[in-house]
């Protein structure tokens, strides 16, 4: 008996260090006492909540206008890209960057997941590219995803759309594609259908000193009218520089904007000379205003016009990354764009009506149209990335200028936004990985008491 309850009391101890040693290296690996890497956070975050710091954002923001009140969730994926937009008033669908669905209730103020997805067949799809590409795997598993998402009604019938990025193991090489699935009356998202794949297929060596540029992929949707979708491609970094030049190449999809029959799949080029466009919205005017990223300081805000030309790459307010280490070294430390050196070529191409200067990184944008933050309608609401803001620009249809700015800071990288039914304002942020603090993505709503 003293035998058996000397084993059992060692096997006590045994567990209890084992028990310890675990909580004290999950504890080391996620302050980053060892250099573990963000993964771990993620597993810990997920599994143990009780060993992660807790990080909170300011539950009201002060802007010129308003006090706005922030409710803020997270969301149930921290995959990057995919997108959110509305069903009907009392349900948004958000689809991560692996296809996954899920429906926030906004009584409920919860997520749940849906059954039906696009997450097999994108997975199953980057992985087959990542086999293919191996020394690329870290640029294809963070930028090969979903795109972007759009619900609207054509011919009174509810559709949802859905970009990605996609490889032919055929051919060897990737594309963008467009598909398309009905919404049934009560809100389940039938049999998806690829309407559009570009006519084109570009191959591993197209950037042979950046890799995969899945960054530069564009993929925002936005309908155009009873038959058609707007859809925007960006051109992978194949710019003249980095690679052969496609944005002018009027037998590539790459670069442009695309004006894509939903019922046919007919599809014709709308305009030009794009590089990365990241935001689309057709206002109630039927103005069509894009933003998209330039070269370092370069982001723009275009009007888009049928069968116009912005530029790119042979005009740009922007300059080269000067200290980059994916871009053509040949020009490091140089403070120009090399096909438009003294950046003056833009008169002889479609101008955008705003520009940004560097660290900006547009994401979407939307025209206000609601009766909760009055004094913003008919403003111009730009999310963005890297300086973590939205932007609110006021533009005179009349005179074609943008006349005032204002930024609103909200501490977050902003992927997408999205007006409400109600006339809030919803946005999805992605997570992040730079420096000590992992940031998580969340779903945050800005509203007025």
């Amino acid at each position: 008996m003293k035998f058996l309850t000397k084993l059992i009391i060692k096997n006590l101890k045994l567990t209890f260090l084992v028990f310890a040693s675990f909580i004290f290296g999950a504890v080391f690996f996620y302050y980053q006492i060892f250099p573990f890497n963000y993964k771990t956070k993620n597993f810990l975050k997920s599994n143990f909540s009780f060993l992660v710091k807790k990080t909170s954002l300011a539950q009201s923001i002060d802007s010129l206008y308003y006090k706005i009140n922030l409710e803020i969730f997270d969301l149930p994926s921290k995959s990057r890209y995919g997108g959110i937009d509305f069903l009907d008033k009392n349900n948004l669908i958000y689809v991560d960057g692996d296809g996954q669905i899920f429906l926030y209730k906004i009584d409920q103020k919860e997520f749940i997941q849906k059954k039906n997805s696009l997450s097999k067949k994108i997975i199953n799809n980057r992985k087959n590219f990542i086999n293919y590409y191996p020394d690329q795997a870290n640029n294809i598993s963070l930028l090969f995803n979903i795109k972007d998402i759009h619900v609207n009604e054509f011919n009174k019938k509810k559709f949802i759309f859905f970009s990605s990025n996609f490889f032919d193991e055929k051919l060897k090489c990737h594309k963008i594609n467009l598909y398309k699935s009905q919404i049934s009356s009560n809100l389940e998202i039938e049999d998806t259908k690829l309407i559009y794949s570009t006519k084109d297929c570009l191959k591993k060596d197209l950037t042979p000193l950046i890799g995969f540029a899945g960054g530069s992929s564009g993929g925002r949707i936005f309908k155009l009218d009873e038959e058609n979708v707007l859809l925007t491609i960006g051109d992978f970094s194949a710019d003249g520089v980095n690679g052969p030049i496609l944005s002018q190449n009027t037998n590539s999809h790459f670069g442009k904007i695309l004006k894509i029959n939903i019922f046919n799949s007919d599809n014709e080029i709308f305009s030009l000379g794009h590089r990365n466009p990241q935001g689309l919205f057709i206002d109630e005017y039927q103005n069509i205003f894009s933003v998209e990223h330039g070269p370092k300081g370069g982001d723009e805000l275009n009007i888009i016009k049928e069968n116009a030309n912005y530029g790119w790459p042979f005009a740009t307010y922007g300059v080269n990354y000067t200290k980059h280490p994916k871009y053509n070294n040949i020009y490091e430390k140089t403070y120009f764009w090399p096909l438009d050196i003294n950046n003056t070529n833009n008169d002889f191409y479609e101008k955008p009506i705003f520009v940004w200067g560097p660290k900006y990184a547009v994401s979407n944008l939307l025209v206000y149209s609601g009766k909760k933050f009055k004094k913003w309608g008919k403003k111009i609401i730009i999310s963005t990335l890297y300086s973590k803001q939205i932007t609110l620009l006021g533009y005179s249809y009349d005179e074609g200028k943008v006349y005032s700015i204002e930024n609103i800071k909200i501490n977050k990288r902003i992927r997408d936004i999205i007006e409400g039914p109600s006339g809030n304002i919803y946005m999805m942020t992605e997570e992040t990985t730079k420096g000590n603090n992992l940031d998580f993505p969340k779903l945050i709503i800005l509203k007025l008491n």
